[in-house]
């Protein structure tokens, strides 16, 4: 095969297996959290708290916010579109997947991919015990009790 030829091929094969997650509407700022999200996943954030993981994102990226609540502007998940790199505050929240019910009595997330509308691959850390940062696919519809935040980061 000739270089050029491989060069293509490799180009495609690294672009196909990158997660297509930000649109040309995505804030810039939200653009440099999941790039900053990308840099660290699989990795453990300071103590491995969920809190960590938002706290190192927004400063990385320059957000303005305000600890512990103040993630940006709320947004309304069912009249505004999300974007990866927006924020997610769960306060008291069961979730029911097949086979188990979870519990996130306060726990922080982002928005690492936008699936559907109100269908979502999440990245977060402290999740099943595990304090790495990993993903997990999240449905509002699977939300049986308690309140779910969406925050769209300030530059």
């Amino acid at each position: 095969m000739n270089k050029p030829l491989q060069l293509i091929l490799c180009c495609l094969l690294i672009t196909a297996c990158i997660p297509q997650q930000a649109s040309a509407q995505t804030p810039e700022i939200n653009k440099k959290i999941v790039e900053y999200v990308n840099s660290v996943k699989g990795k453990k954030v300071d103590r491995g708290e969920c809190w960590d993981l938002i706290n190192e994102a927004l400063n990385t990226s320059h957000a303005k916010w305000t600890p512990t609540t103040g993630f940006g502007k709320i947004i309304d998940p069912k009249k505004e579109e999300v974007f990866p790199g927006d924020v997610i505050a769960f306060e008291k929240v069961k979730v029911k997947r097949p086979g188990m019910l979870e519990d996130y009595p306060h726990h922080y997330a982002i928005v690492y991919e936008v699936k559907s509308k109100g269908a979502y691959i999440i990245i977060h850390q402290n999740s099943d015990g595990k304090r790495k940062v990993t993903t997990w696919d999240f449905d509002l519809a699977t939300v049986t009790k308690g309140k779910v935040t969406f925050f769209r980061p300030q530059e």
